[in-house]
């Protein structure tokens, strides 16, 4: 359940107060097991729940997570069930899943026993021991950005059941439509590393663009009269803490960009500077900035260069390469005035063509319209 952030936990029972985990939980004993139980044997044989809710999609395998809650913005993980060795004096015998939960992206979320549910093979759910059969239960809990909840949700199965024919749902809000499964034979789930975005570049050189090398300047306008040098220096790996300003699944890459400004100041701005891997695919970064970031949008002043932080974003894990930054004075455009790449890589294509012959002088200083500045209320950029 996705709350608003710094707002206290509330169990989804309508209540306005604060209750205890019990109280939120409709903990299920033997009165609804009961009924699985044989009419010649006081021995249950099979879960007696609701019908399990339906689910469209494949099966997760068992230690392996997968994305549920608004905008999938969650991770859950559930362990192989595990049946205790002694069954109860009732005949049941009780089963205990760990279960993880994180959030992959953005978000405050409320996650408490009740969203994991376990499905006979029957199709009907199995019913819940009373509180306190665990000593690591999981619990109720607040998840954000830097806190996350693990621990143990327990059921109960007749004994000796054979765990590979069951499987487990996330199902929070009690519906007929589950978010996801795990299950014997289930699939891992798959992690994006081996390029920035499924973005492919659309950036393209204007007419005598410039193609360097990291940390060779650029010229923009013409730097004897009315201009600028750029220069970026070469990416590297900027570890991010969690944070509401990112996804929690990515991690920093860091560009150092210096402007020096002659004839008159410089508009530069945030989106001016893209970053590309060796694929050619797009690296995401925050419109709103990043911890480390330092612009936004600024002037800078006639030769007194400016050095600024800029901050992308990869996937958590990856290992990239063939990096290639790319200036461009209209920040919502595709055209590029000057890339910067690694000299042990194939330069930047397609290749610009020649500069102009003609004496005018483009300039490189006039701030650009408003209507050329990205939204402020994009939450990413790239």
């Amino acid at each position: 359940m996705l709350l608003a952030r710094r707002r206290l936990l509330a169990c989804t029972t309508g209540l306005t107060a604060l209750l205890t985990v019990s109280a939120c939980s409709a903990f299920d004993d033997s009165p609804k097991a009961d009924g699985g139980k044989s009419a010649a044997s006081s021995t249950p044989t099979a879960c007696n729940g609701p019908a399990a809710p339906s689910f469209a999609g494949h099966n997760t395998a068992y230690d392996s997570a997968a994305r549920v809650e608004r905008d999938q913005a969650v991770g859950a993980q559930v362990g192989k069930p595990v049946l205790r060795k002694q069954p109860r004096s009732d005949g049941w015998a009780v089963v205990d899943l760990a279960v993880k939960t994180s959030v992959i992206t953005n978000g405050v979320f409320a996650i408490g026993p009740d969203a994991f549910v376990l499905v006979g093979p029957n199709n009907k759910q199995c019913a819940r021991p009373a509180a306190g059969s665990s000593t690591t239960a999981f619990n109720l809990t607040e998840i954000d950005e830097q806190r996350s909840g693990s621990g143990t949700v327990s059921f109960l199965v007749p004994p000796g059941a054979n765990l590979s024919a069951y499987k487990v749902l996330y199902n929070p809000q009690g519906g007929t439509v589950a978010e996801a499964t795990w299950a014997t034979g289930g699939t891992a789930a798959d992690s994006v590393t081996s390029s920035c975005s499924a973005r492919k570049s659309p950036f393209k050189p204007v007419q005598g663009a410039d193609r360097k090398h990291f940390g060779e300047p650029i010229t923009v306008g013409d730097p004897s009269t009315v201009g600028a040098w750029i220069n970026t220096q070469a990416p590297r790996p900027l570890p991010l803490k969690a944070s509401d300003k990112h996804p929690n699944d990515v991690d920093g890459v860091l560009v150092y960009a210096t402007i020096r400004a002659v004839g008159a100041v410089a508009y530069v701005d945030r989106g001016m500077f893209q970053l590309t891997d060796g694929k050619g695919t797009v690296c995401r970064y925050g419109a709103l900035g990043t911890e480390g970031e330092n612009l936004s949008s600024a002037l800078v002043q006639t030769n007194k260069p400016a050095t600024y932080r800029l901050v992308f974003w990869v996937p958590k894990g990856s290992k990239l390469s063939g990096w290639q930054v790319h200036y461009r004075q209209d920040p919502d455009g595709n055209w590029t005035n000057g890339t910067w790449y690694d000299p042990k890589y194939k330069a930047p294509s397609p290749k610009p063509a020649p500069k102009p012959t003609s004496t005018a002088k483009p300039s490189s200083t006039a701030k650009p319209s408003s209507s050329a500045k990205p939204s402020s209320s994009a939450t990413t950029k790239g």
